[in-house]
């Protein structure tokens, strides 16, 4: 790594002063020699001489670094294009040498390390030990949201006096925030937090626009121009790391990652959410209560997906979070910041798709966040049958090959709420907790073939009840229910759900223990 005289004035022991004319953030030097009369001055060398010798350098020369041993001149020190770092006049050169090619091969260690980072494609995780052969403070590396990427300190030598992580969430905690969002939208600069920890910001930028931010806090040692310098430095191989590592702009959220990835392999939905991911939810603007879609990414030729196959798309990049298990990858996509219903979301998948090894599954769309690992289930069956009855398809869409996974794969080889999509859900929610009747009406419609006078006759209501029930039905599920395949559809269901009405009963007790996804109804509308 090429360093200058900023860097080489705050780790070269022995220093007694400077004279720094050039850019602090120019790094122009990549070795040290001992000066001797005569020699060609080499560019980005720095010379090592006595304090008598520095009159016998040209007047006109390029400009040049000097490690003066004793105090110069006034004119020496006043001379352009020279910076000069003075020492003890008893250090001999060859000390002062070994100094400066053990701090050259520091740095040259330290940019090795990063750049082995970049190449491998480790996470941020990794940053802590090649931080610190450098760095003695603490150094918090933020993403865009605001989430922790990264903390790098020392146990054994400093610690930082509070604790700067919000809770059990992936972000920081408020008053840190506060502090670095100030700086941060200030451009960086030194500045401190509410406890009165001095700390120096620097923003990363990408395309005009900050993804990333380092924070060095002052807790053992005062804050330095070297600091600033190497730290610029190091935000260039953070973005490289960020570019490698990064599909998701979610992605830095281990902890939430995490947890969906835990709840998504247990097949399980949350019976209620937990704290850490209802406030890392509502911190990214996300609602418990949204309209929401699971897509599951597989690779049609290897056993699991490599993230790098994984098409740069906005659908994948900032409008779902995107959760890795042991061969898929899930994204859990907020219909809410992308233009389009499921069907648009396949025939997009299918153009992004099309050179990519991969292949995708997608679930019918959901309204409650926690009810997602149902969802992912889904959209696993229908890659799983989508691409046994069609291999040429990308986009394999679970209300596209309910029907027949049902007839191929057997009605037991899915839990039945799973099998139903959202809103003969809230149907069947409706009438538990209302204690209306539109779903006996749905069975009794099938039962009676259709016919509106017979199934008038078999519930005992007058055929103007029957028709208001119907033109409801229609309404909630949002279905024809003269469309002959969303007639085999709904009878198949309908079967399914005589087969296990223990299943359906238990689902739909837990259900209503949550809040209640209702669906409003005037209280002439209920029945007895």
């Amino acid at each position: 790594m090429k360093l200058n005289g900023c860097i080489l004035a705050e780790d070269l022991k022995g220093v007694e002063g400077s004279s720094l004319k050039s850019d602090p953030m120019e790094l122009p030097l990549t070795g040290a020699l001992i000066w001797q009369e005569g020699i060609s001055l080499r560019e980005y060398y720095v010379y090592i001489m006595y304090a008598e010798d520095l009159e016998r350098i040209p007047k006109k020369h390029a400009a040049l670094t000097v490690v003066s041993i004793g105090k110069p001149s006034k004119e020496c020190l006043e001379r352009e294009g020279m910076d000069i770092l003075w020492v003890r006049p008893y250090l001999t050169p060859q000390m002062i040498l070994s100094l400066l090619l053990k701090i050259f091969e520091k740095y040259r260690i330290f940019e090795e390390g990063l750049n082995r980072l970049c190449r491998e494609g480790k996470p941020f995780s990794a940053l802590t030990p090649v931080l610190l052969s450098v760095f003695s403070n603490p150094i918090i590396v933020v993403g865009e949201h605001m989430e922790i990427l990264a903390l790098s300190q020392n146990e054994d030598t400093c610690r930082i006096p509070c604790e700067c992580r919000d809770g059990d969430t992936d972000f920081l905690r408020s008053s840190f925030e506060k502090a670095f969002c100030r700086a941060w939208k200030e451009e960086g600069g030194v500045s401190a937090t509410e406890e009165g920890i001095p700390f120096l910001a620097v923003p990363v930028r990408e395309k005009d626009k900050i993804v990333l931010g380092i924070f060095l806090l002052s807790v053992t040692v005062p804050l330095t121009e070297r600091d600033r310098i190497l730290l610029c430095q190091t935000g260039q191989y953070l973005k490289c790391m960020r570019r490698v590592n990064f599909i998701n702009s979610y992605q830095g959220m281990e902890r939430m990652q995490k947890t969906l990835a835990q709840q998504t392999q247990s097949c399980r939905s949350f019976a209620e959410m937990p704290e850490c991911l209802t406030r890392s939810l509502a911190r990214l603007g996300w609602e418990q209560k949204g309209s929401y879609v699971c897509i599951v990414l597989r690779s049609a030729f290897f056993s699991k997906v490599s993230q790098r196959e994984i098409p740069a798309d906005e659908l994948f990049e900032n409008s779902s979070l995107m959760v890795k298990t042991g061969t898929e990858v899930f994204f859990l996509c907020n219909l809410l910041k992308v233009s389009g219903g499921v069907e648009e979301i396949g025939e997009r998948l299918e153009v992004i798709l099309k050179d990519s090894p991969l292949i995708a599954g997608v679930s019918t769309p959901f309204r409650s966040f926690p009810d997602y690992p149902d969802y992912g289930i889904q959209a696993l069956a229908a890659l799983r049958i989508g691409n046994k009855l069609d291999h040429t398809k990308k986009a394999c869409l679970f209300k596209d090959f309910a029907l027949d996974y049902i007839i191929y794969e057997g009605w037991k080889s899915l839990p039945v709420n799973v099998l139903l999509f959202g809103r003969l859900k809230d149907l069947l929610l409706h009438d538990h907790i209302h204690h209306t009747s539109y779903y006996q009406t749905l069975e009794a419609l099938f039962d009676n073939f259709m016919v509106m006078s017979r199934t008038a006759s078999r519930l005992g209501i007058h055929i103007s009840t029957l028709k208001y029930r119907v033109k409801r039905i229609h309404e909630m599920l949002g279905l024809d229910l003269n469309d002959s395949y969303n007639k085999i559809y709904l009878q198949s269901i309908l079967l399914l759900l005589r087969q296990d009405t223990a299943s359906v009963e238990a689902y739909l007790e837990q259900e209503a223990k949550k809040t209640a996804r209702t669906i409003p109804v005037a209280s002439s509308e209920k029945m007895k």
